[in-house]
This record gives structure tokens, sequence and C-alpha cells, in this order.
């Protein structure tokens, strides 16, 4: 959290990265630990993807896929793009969008469940009725045929918003028309998805988790698709590429969780999952401690 943080900074002062990145570790560890961490983190990575460029790292001859990086090394991506430098910002990118993001949904669609007693029991009757083993495998394909499962995980990535910051996007060729208002090419116009998510025209008492609202073809107040109007994974071409394995996640991890254990939570309130600090992603208070719970049953 406190790398994303420190990306709000970066944005208004990009020199700063360059500058610290030049500075000797054991200075950067005493000027800013926080920032530290995301420094060594980015020189780990890149010794990996050295090691993968030169042959010496041999993993993926061990599993049934090549790694991302062994793909874009053997794609016809021009030289540049195939850089250390490069590549060590993609391994980057993915390992932050892929934890923290899941991480923070899971925990607030966890705490939105727990204090939901109904929509609780809702969801675990289905479950037992899928799964009459709690122990067997969990089947992917099997769980995203459940609509009730698939509406308490689509309502909670829609209060968790994905990112909280402004997603900037530049129309560099021409103009971009929006109503009587011509704005210029190369100026970035920006949308925030915490708006749209709690805008009551779209989505009515949009602070509270009401999975029903996406059984049954949802639509929003005057009749349109709900799902046009979900945008945590953003739209387009510019769409997060991660949204199948942040949705298969979701699906394992909240499915097997609540079909074999029963909890109850335990110091935490509705304030350690809302939003209180946009560090590009979202973050509660800052004394939170997150989503504790007790494990009340177990059927394993």
């Amino acid at each position: 959290m406190a790398v994303s943080a420190f990306g709000h900074l970066a944005i208004q002062f990009p020199l700063m990265h360059p500058i610290m990145k030049a500075f000797p570790d054991w200075i950067t560890e005493r000027m800013t630990p926080d920032l530290h961490i995301l420094l060594v983190l980015q020189k780990d990575l890149r010794m990996k993807i050295a090691k993968i460029i030169s042959g010496e790292d041999q993993s993926h001859t061990k599993t049934q896929h090549p790694t991302i990086f062994h793909e874009l090394l053997e794609s016809n991506l021009p030289p540049q793009e195939k850089a250390i430098d490069r590549l060590g910002d993609e391994a980057q990118l993915m390992i932050g969008a892929g934890l923290e993001t899941v991480a923070w949904t899971l925990a607030t669609t966890s705490y939105h469940l727990i204090s939901n007693p109904t929509i609780l029991e809702k969801l675990r009757k289905l479950l037992e009725k899928a799964i009459p083993n709690p122990m067997a495998k969990m089947d992917l394909l099997h769980l995203e045929k459940l609509p009730y499962l698939t509406a308490c995980i689509q309502e909670g990535i829609r209060l968790t918003y994905g990112v909280t910051s402004r997603n900037p996007r530049i129309s560099r060729s021409q103009p971009t028309k929006y109503k009587d208002w011509s704005i210029p090419a190369g100026t970035p116009v920006s949308m925030t998805i915490i708006d749209v998510h709690h805008d009551e025209g779209i989505y009515p008492d949009s602070r509270s988790f009401i999975p029903e609202r996406w059984v049954d073809n949802p639509k929003t107040p005057n009749g349109s698709n709900l799902s046009r109007y979900f945008v945590a994974f953003g739209k387009g071409s510019r769409a997060c590429l991660g949204i199948n394995l942040a949705h298969a996640e979701l699906y394992l991890a909240l499915a097997t969780v609540f079909r074999r254990f029963t909890f109850e939570l335990y110091n935490t309130d509705i304030s350690d999952i809302e939003l209180a600090h946009d560090f590009f992603s979202p973050s509660p208070k800052l004394d939170s401690k997150g989503v504790r719970v007790k494990v009340i049953s177990s059927v394993a």
C-alpha cells in the first residue's frame, strides 16, 4: 500500500524515481524505507528477466506452458520492447495488479458476506447444494454457472473499484467531442470508477452490498443494461488484461472458504473496508488492521 501511495508523488514529480534509483541502497533505505522495498523488488525482477534472456533460467522446460516472458522474447516485437527494463516493468505491473486488487476484493467481499447473515445463508445453501463434498477440488467452470455466487462476486468488485485513482485517456490525433464541447487532441481526459459505481441513478443504495441487483438480467432504474456501467476493469481495448484471472481467483477462493468454514468478525467494522484514502488502490483508515475473523466451525 505504501508503494502505491508513492505513485501519486511520482506522477507529479517524475524525476524523483530515477533519482532515487541512482542512490546507493543504504541511502534510499534510510530516506524512504517504503520506496526502498519497491526498488529492491525492481532489481530482483530485472535479475530474473536477465537470467531468462541469457538462458540461465530453464524453469520453463519443466512446465506445460512457457512463461509470459518467454512468449514475449520469442515474439516479433521490436528489440526495444524486449529490453530488460521494459520486461521488468511488465513484471512489476503484473505483480502489483494481480495481488493487491484481488486481496482487497476478497477481504471486502468476505466482510460484507459475514456481516449480512441473510445473504451469507443464501450463498451457503447454494454452495452446499452445488458442492456436496466440501473437500472436493473446486471446478471453476461449475462455479461460474452459480448465479448467486456470481452476483456476490460482482457486487464485491463493484464496492472495491479495482483502482481509485483517475484513469486518464488521451486522443492524440483528433479532438474528442463531448456534448457541446470539443476537447483538443492530446488532452488527458480521466474517469473515476468510484463516481460511476456510486451513481445513485445507476446503483440505488449504492453503498450497500446487494448481490440481488446482479440477478436475472440486471437493469438500471431507467432500463439500461447494468453491466454497461460496471467499470472496475475498464472498458474496450484498454481494459484490464487480468480480468479472467481475477474472476477465477475470486470464484475459487470464496467458494472454498465459505463452503468449508463458518466465521464471525473480530474487532472489525465497516470503517475497515470503507474507502478513506486513494493510494491508486483503495485504502481504509490508516490505523485499520484489516478484516479480522474468528473461525467458528469447519467441515474439515
